[in-house]
């Protein structure tokens, strides 16, 4: 993968990121992320115990110590964070209006905090009321491997809290 041209943040040491898992197929993306950013903590949640049970087994026999799991619908998180990162299979709308509280006002990156997500198709009309305050990334502009053929599509949609 080439991160060299990444729009997005390079998580270091001192962010916290919450990853909400919404999708069967994307409960795991936090385990990755801890792993490619070693140096940022990871606060996993989803409401299946049986997958936050899986995630902690596979982070403590990978030995992974910037990751926290909580077993709890996303809308019943109360603790706050620099970014958040979620597979959005909800209308951007709602999943802003779901983890807006959860995103620390206090800035300490040069990428303001808000919420990141993989999205698909038909982005134009779930940005259209957040015009000033979502960026938009496709990801066939970043990537070039084989794999992210078939993603032409999917978007990494940044929204920055105000």
């Amino acid at each position: 993968m080439c991160f060299t041209r990444w729009p997005l943040p390079r998580f270091c040491y001192s962010d916290r990121v919450q990853a909400c898992w919404k999708s069967a197929q994307w409960w795991f993306s936090g385990i990755p992320l801890a792993v490619l950013f070693s140096e940022a903590h990871f606060h996993l949640i989803n409401f299946i115990g049986k997958k936050i049970r899986v995630a902690s087994e596979v982070s403590i026999a990978i030995g992974l110590k910037n990751i926290t799991l909580h077993h709890c619908r996303s809308e019943n998180e109360k603790e706050k964070f620099d970014f958040v990162v979620s597979r959005a299979v909800m209308p951007l709308n709602d999943l802003v209006k779901m983890v807006q509280k959860n995103i620390t006002t206090k800035q300490i990156n040069a990428l303001p905090n808000g919420l990141i997500c993989l999205k698909g198709k038909q982005l134009e009309h779930e940005i259209l009321p957040f015009r000033k305050d979502v960026s938009v990334y496709d990801l066939s502009d970043y990537f070039t491997e084989t794999f992210f053929e078939t993603k032409k599509k999917e978007s990494i949609c940044r929204y920055t809290v105000k």
